[in-house]
């Protein structure tokens, strides 16, 4: 992503908010009503109003099957609407109604958008509709940790509805996505008044080195590939006190891998010591 000087911040920062005002102004009781129905049913936000990054290469054999779903075309790639299949409704089904379920071990095959879905929708709409929320991505590396903002969260943010944005304004740098609330609202070239969260809410996609979840308090954290990720069992032993701690209330970790041998393998069938 393009880095900015400060002066370059700050102008960026109040044409945002004179953008983000005149989108306010135009707000009705009927996008009120939109935004709290959102807020309730993730799928209905994520099906209705998400947009996603076509991540198949053109050469690839399975290009062809997600032409229908085609909005749009940008110097990325082409811009896809969030298909409404029924394998990815029963995924969000168990997300809203049993957040008693802290661990979740995902073994996908290709193109089931499962790490999509949660970086792009699930993680998008916690930060926008709860305020403090923490969400962590760890991946292989970080150029793989960088492109989880920048292809598939920012995307989705991005392709939001204007009105929908001003309301929850969001910044993308790198590695991380901030979504300010009323408690730092001038670091980010905001006011208080501005916004309607009390506390900001983040994404941070970090590489798998340095045991980096241990010292935060994440809402949720998505461990992507595993079974690439030499150091996924150490991680997740040092995050294991706040999944054990948190029980109901705590963070909700999701491990997500094609099928492989090790940590994972273990995970997935019980196998942990």
């Amino acid at each position: 992503m393009q880095v900015l000087s400060p002066a370059e911040e700050a102008e960026l920062f109040a044409l945002e908010r004179e953008q983000m005002h005149f989108n306010k102004r135009l707000l009705t009781a009927s996008h009120e009503s939109e935004l709290e129905r959102c807020r309730k049913d993730v799928w209905y936000f994520a099906t209705t109003y998400c947009k996603t990054l076509d991540e198949t290469r053109p050469d690839d054999p399975d290009a062809g099957d997600m032409d229908e779903l085609v909005v749009g075309e940008t110097e990325k790639g082409r811009i896809l609407r969030y298909p409404s299949w029924p394998m990815l409704h029963d995924m969000f089904r168990l997300w809203m109604a049993y957040p008693e379920i802290r661990i979740y071990m995902i073994e996908k095959s290709r193109r089931m958008l499962v790490t999509l879905t949660h970086v792009g929708p699930l993680f998008v709409h916690d930060c926008m509709f709860h305020s403090g929320s923490m969400n962590f991505i760890t991946s292989m590396n970080e150029e793989k940790a960088s492109k989880q903002i920048e292809r598939r969260a920012a995307i989705v943010y991005e392709h939001l509805p204007e009105w929908m944005k001003a309301v929850y304004p969001a910044k993308a740098t790198y590695c991380h996505m901030v979504f300010p609330g009323k408690n730092n609202a001038q670091k980010y070239g905001f006011k208080k008044d501005d916004l309607r969260k009390p506390l900001t809410s983040e994404i941070w996609s970090v590489p798998q080195r340095g045991e980096q979840t241990r010292s935060e308090t994440p809402s949720n954290v998505l461990f992507d590939e595993i079974v690439a990720q030499d150091m996924a069992e150490m991680n997740f032993t040092a995050l294991w006190p706040a999944l054990e701690a948190g029980k109901k209330v705590g963070p909700r970790f999701i491990g997500v891998s094609t099928a492989g041998v090790g940590f994972f393998d273990r995970a997935i069938h019980d196998r942990m010591n």
